[in-house]
């Protein structure tokens, strides 16, 4: 008898929470809000192109460290360091004049 007098109250107090207003618009746009959430940003990754500019970035770097490269022909690529010593020269020579150091 305890178990049917509970039922009773889990079905009023569910009854209750349905009948509002904000439960119904929650039920009907709240998956309609995810989906858009998740839909969008795909969407529009695949619309938009990367710029230009953004697939000639070089990485200077005056440490004198020499990384090996002995993997990059293996998927395609080439060290930009050893294709453009000059950049390389003039980017050691601005870091080494006292006028561009920063504090």
């Amino acid at each position: 008898m305890e178990s049917r007098k509970l039922w009773v109250v889990i079905t009023r107090e569910y009854l209750e929470r349905v009948r509002t207003r904000w439960f119904v618009l929650a039920t009907v746009f709240g998956p309609i809000v995810f989906g858009t959430l998740l839909y969008v940003p795909a969407y529009v990754a695949t619309r938009s192109r990367a710029s230009v500019d953004v697939a000639r970035i070089r990485i200077l770097d005056a440490t004198n460290y020499k990384p090996d490269f002995s993997g990059y022909a293996k998927v395609g690529l080439s060290p930009s360091v050893s294709e453009h010593p000059e950049i390389v020269k003039t980017f050691r020579k601005w870091v080494r004049d006292p006028k561009n150091a920063t504090t």
